[in-house]
């Protein structure tokens, strides 16, 4: 079934979108991380060890459940599925 040029258009639209505000969002993290970043090398030094172990804690715990997540939807994970 052919699909026509319209259909095409308005999903490269809004996939053009999509992506759009995808990168403001991206930009808006990194400037309110390196705000932050400012912020804290100006801070005294008790208060910059819990910050930087609180933010290793998030990056890492983040960077687990998304892998762990990744590795539950692939190709294994279907055929352990379809076995029970």
């Amino acid at each position: 079934m052919p699909r026509s040029t319209r259909y095409r258009l308005l999903l490269a639209a809004g996939v053009l979108i999509a992506m759009l505000a995808l990168l403001a969002v991206l930009l808006g993290a990194v400037q309110w991380t390196l705000s932050l970043w400012q912020q804290l090398r100006s801070a005294p030094v008790w208060l910059q060890l819990p910050s930087v172990l609180i933010a290793a804690l998030l990056l890492g715990f983040g960077s687990g459940s998304s892998g762990r997540s990744c590795a539950r939807s692939g190709p294994a994970a279907a055929r352990r599925q379809a076995r029970h």
